[in-house]
């Protein structure tokens, strides 16, 4: 039995205005051109994915504009240093259009990432300012540009250009340094090497992906639309996991970057303090379990990490937060839909609720500190959240507790 094919005319001319999957898939069987027909296939993929997705749960953008995003390719000036490569970057910007993705090759990018955020490919750039901020995102050591798409997106909704950088540590392993010595290391310390490397290697990207964005002239048709719209003067950085170690290492290297975001990234091995406006979120498994004997040394990694933390929030610009009841994956696009063959990655029931902290979080900081609009989260070390936890600094900071609130001068 096959399926009757419904022909252009009787489509077109219909009355009756029809909408899902069937009528999607008789549209791309008529379809004229491969265009047409991969647009069609587009909108059959974005009705069949609530099945599988309950779509209807899927986070929405909290800020005025649509968002675009499109892939370029820039490069740095070559130096002694550093090679010169082309560097992948992800844009997410803000677009006056409200339209969702409908390109040809659109249907391919949500097969590949099923939580592809909501957005339209190669859309204009919105008019509503001459220039606009930019927020470069660093991904986890995986390399994946596209692991936090839903951030990405509600940050580029409220305004900002996100460029995501694909594989930032990709030269880590080219010149990994010589794991031998003159006396054997011990795993931990082979490992705190290594991610220390990796952490050299990923600030080396986000400048070098600076400065090829600055390099744009607008001779180029790829890179026309870009050439003189990022505000690059005050530039802020967000990382994931490793990829937040890597934006507040990044602060004291480049100091282009002026503020920087960490989702609950171990600084393992930096102990040097972030003298820039800095918010981390930390996870549940971030902090020490404190009835556990084996976290509450000091030559625990955990509790060192944690440990740094609240030295950190010693600081008047830094907003350093626990959020309950979750991991490091949740910090991620995984929240909202973890991946199927990975046990551990359970939803958590209220993840809805813990989107809306984090995108809160993110949207008020980046607002404060880049656009020069104070958000009263950013002003008070207390959250009107019950599952968020302000970190305290360490007894010997007995006077912060008097100082002014984070978010002022």
């Amino acid at each position: 039995m096959t399926m009757p094919v419904v022909s252009r005319r009787a489509v077109r001319n219909s009355n009756q205005e029809w909408t899902g999957p069937f009528v999607a898939f008789a549209s791309f069987r008529t379809g004229k051109s491969l265009a047409s027909r991969a647009r069609r296939c587009m909108r059959l993929i974005d009705d069949i994915r609530p099945l599988f997705m309950r779509g209807a749960e899927l986070p929405e953008n909290t800020g005025p504009h649509g968002v675009g995003t499109t892939r370029i390719h820039v490069r740095a000036p070559e130096t002694a240093s550093r090679s010169g490569r082309p560097i992948a970057v992800q844009l997410w910007y803000p677009t006056d259009r409200t339209e969702t993705d409908t390109s040809k090759l659109g249907w391919i990018r949500r097969l590949a990432h099923l939580t592809w955020a909501a957005a339209r490919h190669d859309a204009p750039l919105a008019h509503s300012r001459t220039k606009f901020p930019l927020i470069t995102y660093v991904p986890n050591d995986d390399g994946r540009h596209d692991d936090n798409t839903f951030t990405l997106a509600n940050l580029a909704s409220h305004g900002f250009v996100l460029a995501a950088i694909a594989d930032p540590f990709r030269d880590a392993g080219v010149s990994a340094p010589p794991i031998g010595g003159e006396a054997p290391r011990s795993v931990a310390e082979t490992a705190a090497l290594l991610c220390a490397h990796r952490i050299r290697c990923g600030v080396k990207t986000a400048s070098a992906m600076l400065d090829g964005l600055a390099a744009l002239t607008p001779d180029d048709a790829r890179s026309a639309t870009w050439a003189g719209r990022l505000d690059l003067a005050r530039v802020g950085i967000l990382g994931y996991a490793l990829g937040g170690a890597v934006a507040a290492a990044t602060t004291l290297a480049d100091p282009r970057y002026v503020v920087a975001a960490n989702l609950d990234g171990n600084r393992r091995g930096q102990a040097e303090l972030i003298k820039a406006p800095y918010l981390l979120m930390l996870s549940d498994e971030s902090v020490p379990d404190k009835e556990s004997p084996a976290h509450t040394s000091e030559a625990s990694p955990r509790s060192g990490a944690y440990r740094h933390a609240q030295h950190q929030a010693a600081l008047p610009h830094s907003h350093v937060i626990e959020i309950a009841e979750t991991k490091r994956e949740h910090f991620s696009d995984r929240l909202v839909f973890p991946s199927w063959l990975a046990s551990t990655h359970q939803r958590l029931p209220n993840f809805k609720r813990i989107r809306a902290i984090i995108d809160s979080y993110t949207v008020a900081f980046f607002r404060t500190y880049l656009q020069s609009a104070p958000h009263p989260l950013m002003c008070v070390r207390h959250s009107p959240y019950a599952e968020v936890r302000f970190v305290h600094a360490p007894p010997e900071y007995a006077d912060w507790m008097h100082g002014e609130p984070a978010g002022r001068g």
